[in-house]
């Protein structure tokens, strides 16, 4: 093939590459949009994880995450972490979009290739924050939040307002049960009905070049996997930012290094998001919150105000639950 043809290539690749991701993007991603009522965003986790977060971006200790190539990352580097989707509490993270995706018939009849693709794509981790999505700080404080997400009460909640996430970071509000991924499949089904005469067009043009649609409309379509759940967990009102493995640069994943006979089981994968540094979310109108069985409290918040305060922090509020709970 002569340099012109390759670069004609190249470029309808591109387009159709381009085109097709923005299309099913604006198309099928309307339902995730995170409710305009949600003016924050809540991320529970334990005291450990924050302060490894803060070390984390002082370079000091030595249970610094460790990349692929075993070297620390850069000093100012602490982050909310992305972890793999391997270690969710759901064991169907992933799955359950393939496996409702089964009982849709015009689906599965009419885009096999399109499906197997998606199949395979759902073995494959994502990487993904996740936050609860609330209109008040008033919400932060809730007991069924603690005792799930918040280590029985001992850990902490980490609170921005949605417009620290930069909008070419891509929030995404979770759909819950199978009647969300019929609707889904029906929009998609309808897309790739409409690709039938594009894809026709591109055969005609570059042979073969057709071929390579159903890959971009699966890929635009990957994150999509992971904001289907089963309608147990739709009480967590959940907003995600999902990676999958593909648009994960490999210099930006890590993994934890835990000491103990148990770390060969503990050790999980994460990726890092430059929208997810410390620096960007613990701003001014930020919230750290206690739980409600966190011993020391006042103590633990001044110890966290001046860890915060010396990192050049100081617009992050430490507060501490009301509620009265004794795991």
């Amino acid at each position: 093939m002569s340099t012109v043809s390759q670069l004609l290539r190249d470029g309808f690749d591109d387009t159709a590459r381009r085109t097709l991701s923005d299309g099913v993007s604006m198309t099928i991603g309307r339902p995730f949009r995170p409710d305009g009522r949600f003016k924050f965003l809540v991320h529970y986790t334990s005291v450990e994880n924050l302060f490894s977060m803060l070390t984390y971006l002082t370079g000091l200790g030595d249970q610094s995450p460790v990349s692929a190539k075993n070297e620390c990352p850069p000093a100012d580097s602490g982050f909310l972490r992305m972890y793999d989707t391997f270690h969710s509490n759901d064991p169907n993270e992933g799955r359950f979009f393939a496996s409702s995706a089964t009982r849709h018939h015009a689906f599965q009849t009419n885009h096999k290739d399109l499906w197997d693709l998606m199949c395979s794509r759902s073995q494959l981790p994502a990487y993904v924050a996740s936050f609860r999505g609330v209109s008040t700080l008033d919400e932060v404080d809730n007991l069924v939040y603690w005792r799930t997400y918040g280590r029985e009460g001992a850990g902490c909640a980490i609170v921005l307002p949605v417009s620290f996430i930069p909008p070419e970071t891509s929030l995404h509000q979770v759909q819950y049960g199978q009647s969300a991924v019929y609707s889904t499949l029906d929009h998609l089904c309808n897309v790739f009905d409409e690709l039938a005469s594009f894809r026709a067009l591109y055969n005609r043009v570059l042979p073969n070049t057709s071929v390579k649609i159903p890959e971009y409309v699966v890929s635009a379509l990957s994150p999509i996997i992971y904001l289907h759940k089963a309608d147990d967990y739709s009480f967590e009102q959940e907003v995600r930012i999902v990676v999958t493995s593909g648009e994960v640069d490999p210099d930006s994943l890590f993994y934890d290094r835990i000491q103990g006979s148990e770390a060969p089981n503990r050790i999980r994968h994460f990726a890092c998001l430059d929208a997810l540094g410390v620096r960007n979310l613990l701003r001014t109108d930020s919230l750290i919150m206690l739980g409600p069985s966190v011993r020391s409290r006042a103590n633990l918040k001044y110890v966290i105000g001046r860890r915060l305060n010396g990192l050049g922090l100081y617009g992050s509020i430490v507060s501490a639950s009301r509620i009265a709970y004794q795991p």
